[in-house]
């Protein structure tokens, strides 16, 4: 979803970055553990 609106898109994008890129290493580190558990 790309929404091209000056007011609201260009401040919540660091915001909305921030929690994607967040989301994705807590993901990551959860599975590297649950891979090292495994083996």
């Amino acid at each position: 979803v790309t929404k091209k609106t000056p007011a609201t898109g260009d401040s919540n994008m660091p915001y909305e970055f921030a929690m994607l890129a967040l989301a994705m290493s807590g993901l990551a580190v959860y599975v590297n553990r649950k891979n090292r558990k495994s083996q």
